[in-house]
């Protein structure tokens, strides 16, 4: 059964369980990584980002010295390039910054859309507290996780194709105290999650109170699960000495789930003790219009 929100369009939420403690760095990760997902997957960039990027920087490399004469129209391209590599690189580089300086950081969110007032999607990602103590969860076993979570619920099914580039937007949600003057943040007091667009909600959640003791271990697979706009990642490479528990263990059944809410966690935008910020960068989307090969490559 499928519920709608106000404005006819429902949420879609996942909720991914991790067995252990997702550090400041492997956050800022997971982040990263998912932003290069959707913006490939939704059709914003040609091929996945770290591919662009290394073509955008070996065409500089490429360049004899001094004056060169070039097309305007492959000028033009290498330009509209050039800044959305810039844009999204800035964008990681801040939210870095943010999880090393900021402290609590509760929600993300990303919006595909001209403004945040209009967004075509919305993701909006819910942390988990550091209230506990256990032991730290690697990048690369967590982004395993997320990832064949995130691809395997095939959450994109029953929603339109982007079919023209938008931009990106990023907001952040932590401490009012926040001292954001060396960032391209300004603070977002009143802002309220948007009701337009397609919603997905994910939820974060970590520690062994959250797991059923019998749970298993994610089973290795032969083959690498290769998703678009990160690295390969082969399950085989991640298996742990024999007693241990894969730190990156997710429930093993469970389809998306569509609802009303939100969030659990979007009741606490109420609260006096944090605030919503919002980056000054916005990454604009790039197309190839001059390569027949720059079709997204779905899986």
């Amino acid at each position: 059964m499928t519920s709608r929100r106000k404005k006819g369009c429902e949420t879609i939420s996942l909720t991914i369980p991790f067995e252990g403690l997702l550090s400041t760095t492997v956050r800022a990760d997971l982040l990263r990584e998912f932003v290069k997902y959707i913006f490939f997957q939704r059709q914003q960039i040609p091929i996945p980002f770290d591919h662009m990027k290394e073509d955008a920087d070996d065409s500089n490399r490429q360049l004899p010295p001094g004056p060169v004469s070039i097309k305007p129209s492959k000028k033009r391209e290498s330009l509209k390039r050039h800044k959305c590599v810039l844009s999204l690189t800035e964008i990681f580089s801040t939210l870095n910054h943010i999880f090393l300086t900021a402290g609590p950081v509760t929600q993300v969110l990303f919006i595909l859309g001209s403004t945040i007032v209009s967004p075509r999607d919305v993701y909006l990602i819910n942390l988990p507290s550091y209230s506990y103590e256990t032991r730290e969860l690697s990048s690369r076993q967590c982004l395993a996780a997320l990832f064949k979570r995130v691809v395997g619920s095939d959450w994109y099914s029953s929603v339109p194709e982007l079919k023209s580039l938008t931009k990106l937007h990023v907001l952040v949600r932590t401490n009012t105290s926040f001292r954001c003057d060396d960032l391209p943040l300004i603070p977002r007091p009143n802002f309220r999650v948007p009701q337009r667009g397609h919603h997905f909600t994910l939820n974060l959640i970590c520690g062994p109170s959250n797991f059923d003791p019998n749970l298993s271990q994610i089973e290795a697979e032969d083959d690498a699960f290769d998703i678009s706009g990160i690295e390969s990642l082969n399950f085989s490479d991640l298996a742990e000495p024999q007693g241990s528990r894969l730190g990156s263990a997710i429930e093993p059944s469970g389809d998306i789930e569509t609802s009303l809410d939100d969030s659990g966690m979007d009741e606490e935008e109420n609260s006096s003790e944090q605030m919503w910020y919002q980056m000054t960068i916005a990454a604009k989307g790039y197309r190839d219009v001059s390569s027949k090969t720059a079709e997204p490559n779905y899986m």
